[in-house]
Formats: structure tokens, C-alpha cells, sequence
């Protein structure tokens, strides 16, 4: 004996398409179902059953729900609006900030030759340990590793500008102080790419020129600085070279101490700062060219981390899908 019970509904006998009626009547559900037990939930939480199912010529809802997965137009998602960019204002006053506090330690080590003419070696040590003390202040870095380092490279990497005056010192804090403000706007322009790049080789097309073009910028804020601030007269005709090429080793300091390449970034100015004071009594290679050698080399290093979207400047552990 049969239990009673609710008898199926009757197969539906209209002609036509009752599966696409349905479908349309459930476009949303569809297109944004990632499979069919999506859009079986979906239906049945719009009321259908199995029994009803029948009704659409299938033997039970997931059986319907698989038919309308298949058929559905699939609508891509849109894409996301990109981060608009950080203002410009915030990071402009933090580089006029930190060339301030590059300007004393400029003004230290300018000191550092006549203290040791007048009173002797031994007197120019505290100013120049000061100077390096200060810069640590000066750090585009929050590692107390990393700010004791910048101190020391960028004490060593202006000592020896600072030797032919304030002038020339003057000239690299305010480099300083533009290298912090471009290796910021690099950061910034990393995150934003690295959102909305669709590919990784679209994210490093984007990338590869904006460190060019920094740099360019950096050699005209140095060469323009050098040409308004007042010079000692005994500088050599090479002091203008070198402090602009000074000034790129700044920049490339700046943009591999926010990537995270801390040990290259210290090591670099202070290696370069050191042959500097070796080679400045007329040592047998000329200063412009050590400087135009570890540009070459730290450039290009520069260049491709800036461009690798697990270290450029980002600080951030997204990325755009693989190619």
C-alpha cells in the first residue's frame, strides 16, 4: 500500500524553451554562480523543489540547476576602479623635511676639514661622528638597522663634497631630500600598478621607465641646486659632476631602502664615499669616474628590483596574476 503524498507535478508540455524562461528569470543567479550547486541553492531558496524541476522537462533541481550553469553567458567581472594616487602635498613636505635634517649633518662635515687644520684630527671625530648620528634622522627607513646604516653611507657617500664647503654639501642634503620624495612617489606608483596591472608583464612595462625618469629629475635638481647655492671658490670643475651623480647614488639609496635591499643600499654610498675620501688628493683615477662606475652598477640592480613586483617598492604582498 502506497503512502499518501503530495502526487509531481505534470511534466510541462508547452512548446518552447521553458529552461531558458527560467534562466532569464534568474540572469543575476546565473552569471554570478561559480557552479552549479549555486544556482541550485539559489533555486531552491526561490521556492522550486525537485517535483518542480519537472516542470523544466529535468529529474531533480541540481540536474536543472547543471543545464542553466552550462548555458549561461558568463559576464566577466568588471574591473576594479585603480587606487587613485597619494597626494603629492604629504610626501613633498616629509622631502622638505628630511633635506632639512640633511642640511646640519651637510654643515657637520663641512666642518670636519677645518676642525682638523685648526685644532686637529682628533677634534674633527665627534663632528663627524655627530653628522652621522644626524643623518640617521634623516633615514627613509623605520629599521633602526637600516637608519644606522643610511647614517653611516650618507655620512661617508657627502664627506666628501662637504670638504669643498657648505656649498657643495648644501647641494647633496637637498638631493637628499628629492631622492626621499621620488623614492615615495615610486612606492606609491608600485601599489597602484600592482592592483591594476592585469599581468606581471604588464606591471614591469609599466615600471621599467619611472626609474629613468627619476633619475633625470634627480640630476636636475642637483645641477640646478649647484648652479643657485653658492660654491667655495677652490672647488674643482669636477665638484659639478660629482654631486650630481652623488645625488643618483642618493636617489637609488632611497628607492632600494624601501624595497627592502638594505645591505646594498648602505653599502653602496658608504663604499663609494670611502674611495672618495681615498682618491681626494689626487688619486690616480678621477673622481667623476668611481661615480659614473657605481652608478653603473647600482642602477641596473635599482632598475630590475624596482620592476619585480615581490620587492619594488611596494611593501605589499598582492600581485597581478602570472603571465
Amino acid at each position: 500500500m502506497s503512502r499518501p503524498g503530495r502526487p509531481p507535478a505534470p511534466p510541462d508540455t508547452r512548446p518552447g524553451d521553458p529552461v531558458r524562461a527560467l534562466m532569464a528569470e534568474h540572469r543575476r543567479l546565473c552569471e554570478q554562480a561559480v557552479d552549479p550547486l549555486d544556482i541550485a541553492a539559489g533555486l531552491e531558496d526561490a521556492g522550486l523543489s525537485d517535483g518542480a524541476a519537472a516542470r523544466y522537462r529535468h529529474a531533480d533541481l541540481f540536474a536543472l540547476a547543471e543545464e542553466m550553469h552550462a548555458r549561461v553567458e558568463r559576464r566577466p567581472e568588471p574591473p576594479a576602479p585603480a587606487a587613485p594616487a597619494a597626494p603629492w602635498a604629504p610626501d613633498a613636505a616629509r622631502a622638505l623635511g628630511t633635506a632639512a635634517l640633511h642640511l646640519p649633518a651637510a654643515g657637520m662635515l663641512a666642518a670636519v676639514p677645518w676642525l682638523s687644520q685648526v685644532v686637529g684630527p682628533v677634534a674633527a671625530v665627534p663632528a663627524a661622528l655627530l653628522a652621522v648620528g644626524w643623518l640617521t634622522l634623516a633615514a627613509p627607513s623605520t629599521g633602526p638597522v637600516a637608519r644606522a646604516g643610511y647614517g653611516l653611507g650618507a655620512g661617508l657617500l657627502m664627506a666628501p663634497a662637504a670638504a669643498g664647503g657648505l656649498g657643495p654639501a648644501a647641494v647633496l642634503a637637498l638631493a637628499a631630500g628629492a631622492a626621499d620624495l621620488a623614492s615615495r612617489r615610486l612606492r606609491d606608483a608600485a601599489r597602484r600598478h600592482l592592483a591594476s596591472a592585469p599581468t606581471l608583464a604588464e606591471y614591469r612595462a609599466r615600471m621599467r621607465p619611472l626609474l629613468p625618469v627619476a633619475a633625470v629629475v634627480q640630476l636636475a635638481v642637483a645641477g640646478t641646486a649647484a648652479a643657485v647655492l653658492p660654491l667655495a671658490a677652490d672647488v674643482p670643475a669636477a665638484a659639478g659632476p660629482v654631486q650630481a651623480l652623488l645625488a643618483v647614488l642618493l636617489l637609488l639609496a632611497a628607492v632600494l631602502l624601501r624595497s627592502g635591499r638594505t645591505v646594498v643600499a648602505v653599502a653602496a654610498p658608504a663604499a663609494v664615499g670611502a674611495v672618495l675620501a681615498l682618491l681626494a688628493a689626487a688619486g690616480p683615477v678621477p673622481p667623476p669616474v668611481v661615480c659614473v662606475a657605481a652608478t653603473a652598477l647600482l642602477a641596473p640592480y635599482t632598475w630590475l628590483v624596482l620592476a619585480d613586483p615581490r620587492t619594488g617598492c611596494t611593501e605589499s604582498s598582492g600581485g597581478p596574476p602570472e603571465d
